[in-house]
């Protein structure tokens, strides 16, 4: 049994809403650069004699400045929930097992089953319980104490979900 004690903060929520909404991400963002080189493209076959190369640096500093923009107002939506969520205030006890798993926090508890976990991956900071293939519970990898306590919890994790897991 794993027991881990967690607070979490705005950038744990921000970090864990960017990971599981990377694949729609990574089509936005790809979709924002084909619409980038279209644009160029067009207007270079437009007026190849007459086109002007600072629209290509003009362009890439609209994107990155999009990209920046849109980090920022992720970051200030997840900020202005917390404030009105309060069971995500306060310390969370994880505490997993073979039945699978318990969090309780001040106000609330909720327990998972390993049968309702249908993948678990693991990033370079957390630990993902998905229960719906966009939704999942996560376990900042900090608040694990120890190299011995994460291999124990990767080899329960490997146990319990078999080819389901994800694990580094």
């Amino acid at each position: 049994m794993i027991v881990a004690e967690v607070t979490y903060g705005q950038k744990d929520y921000a970090r864990a809403i960017r990971f599981m909404g990377r694949r729609q991400n990574r089509v936005f963002n790809m979709f924002l650069l084909i619409a980038a080189i279209v644009i160029v493209s067009w207007l270079y076959v437009r007026d190849p004699f007459g086109f002007s190369w600072w629209i290509v640096p003009a362009i890439i500093a609209l994107l990155v400045l999009w990209y920046g923009l849109m980090r920022l107002i992720a970051t200030w939506n997840v900020s202005r929930q917390l404030r009105n969520a309060p069971a995500a205030q306060g310390s969370h006890i994880w505490t997993i097992g073979s039945e699978g798993i318990n969090i309780a926090g001040p106000i609330s508890r909720g327990d998972l089953k390993w049968e309702a976990i249908i993948k678990v991956l693991e990033s370079k900071h957390d630990f993902f319980f998905y229960t719906a293939p966009k939704f999942a519970q996560f376990l900042p990898k900090r608040s694990v104490s120890g190299d011995e306590s994460l291999a124990s919890l990767r080899k329960l994790i490997t146990e319990r979900m078999g080819q389901k897991a994800k694990v580094l």
